[in-house]
């Protein structure tokens, strides 16, 4: 049902890889568990021609793997074609069984499942791409997965204007 791959991270120490770039390249601090629209840091197209970074399509959802417990499970789905670093699993979808929005919203609502198996499994708390891709998905029809990823999305939106509402009244 879907298609996982982990991204890279270019040399550090050659400086035309990040200086000037214009290419989103997401990390596990970028995920907000919701869309990615843009990113804290950027690569350079050299990066992509002479490493091993791609980009990935939007609609691409991201699984954060490590970072502490604070990133493991966070989740993004993309807005903007972006490479990712290798601490990120990106899964694209087969649109025939699995919705990306309706992944994103089921993947958020199962965190708590990552964590826990990521403190059971090994010495530093961490997931790898192939618990991603073992990871038990429940999908009902497209339809279905449509009508739930729009009415949980509608209640997101609610939430972030309450939220800001209450802040301005603050």
């Amino acid at each position: 049902i879907a298609v996982i791959k982990s991204g890279s991270t270019p040399a550090r120490s050659n400086a035309a890889y990040f200086d000037n770039g214009y290419i989103p390249w997401v990390k596990t601090t970028d995920l907000n568990n919701s869309d990615i629209f843009q990113t804290e840091e950027k690569v350079t197209l050299l990066a992509l021609q002479e490493t091993s970074i791609r980009k990935n399509p939007i609609n691409s959802v991201l699984v954060a793997m490590y970072g502490g417990f604070n990133q493991i499970g966070r989740t993004g789905i993309l807005q903007v074609e972006s490479a990712t670093n290798q601490a990120l699993s990106v899964i694209n979808t087969d649109s025939k069984f699995l919705l990306p929005r309706y992944l994103l919203i089921y993947l958020n609502a199962k965190v708590h499942l990552w964590r826990k198996f990521a403190a059971s499994s090994r010495k530093d708390p961490n997931i790898t791409g192939s618990d991603v891709g073992a990871f038990p998905i429940e999908y009902p029809s497209l339809k279905e997965q449509q009508k739930i990823a729009n009415f949980l999305s509608s209640v997101d939106k609610k939430i972030q204007q309450l939220t800001e509402k209450q802040s301005l009244l603050q």
